[in-house]
């Protein structure tokens, strides 16, 4: 039962990405893989429940991306480069389901799921800037905590920003600006020369 919950988690996940599934009805749903609504309605006990389980498999996916990238990389600049490219990308795919001003958003479920990968992310941030210290790439006197809450909170209010005043979003130029400036504060000299080869644009000198 569970492996075959996940396996419509999986195929229903693209739909509600694409289209922002609460403002499809569930019969809509299933027939989108061919299932009919009893059916569907046989392993999630509603509507809700069903995108919850899709925002949860989604986060936890990107979760496990970011593990994978501490695993591979050595280089923790590159590694919070490749987060905060991770992070917009997720922002962008699960705009239409957790944004706050959906009302599925404000349902507390949705807000625990939410905020519970929010945490792990966090965390890993914070791993990395940790790992940043330990390589000499980051001012040893660096709070780490206040860091990753603040290089997260910032992203957010990007793209937030970007949906709700309707403007451009952000392209990929502006988005390494924003990292390059959310990293540089911690860096020391090594680690700023390391940032400076990490991202790609033409920062002027202040």
């Amino acid at each position: 039962m569970k492996s075959r919950k996940l396996y419509y988690i999986s195929r229903f996940t693209p739909l509600f990405l694409r289209s922002g599934g609460n403002r499809l009805k569930v019969e809509e749903i299933a027939a989108s893989i061919g299932i009919t609504k009893k059916t569907l309605y046989n392993h999630f006990e509603s509507k809700q429940q069903l995108i919850e389980c899709i925002i949860d498999e989604y986060l936890k996916s990107k979760e496990l991306e970011i593990r994978k990238i501490l695993r591979e990389s050595t280089n923790p600049i590159e590694v919070l480069m490749q987060i905060g490219g991770l992070f917009a990308a997720t922002h962008r795919d699960c705009s239409q389901l957790i944004t706050s001003r959906t009302e599925l958003a404000l349902v507390p479920p949705m807000q625990q799921i939410v905020l519970k990968h929010r945490t792990n992310f966090i965390e890993l941030i914070q791993f990395t800037f940790k790992k940043g210290i330990a390589s000499d790439l980051f001012e040893n006197d660096l709070d780490t905590d206040t860091s990753s809450q603040m290089y997260i909170t910032m992203m957010e209010a990007a793209f937030q920003d970007q949906r709700y005043l309707q403007l451009p979003p952000i392209n990929n130029q502006q988005h390494n600006k924003m990292l390059y400036y959310l990293i540089k504060g911690c860096c020391t000299p090594n680690g700023l020369a390391v940032l400076r080869g990490a991202i790609d644009i033409k920062v002027e000198a202040i």
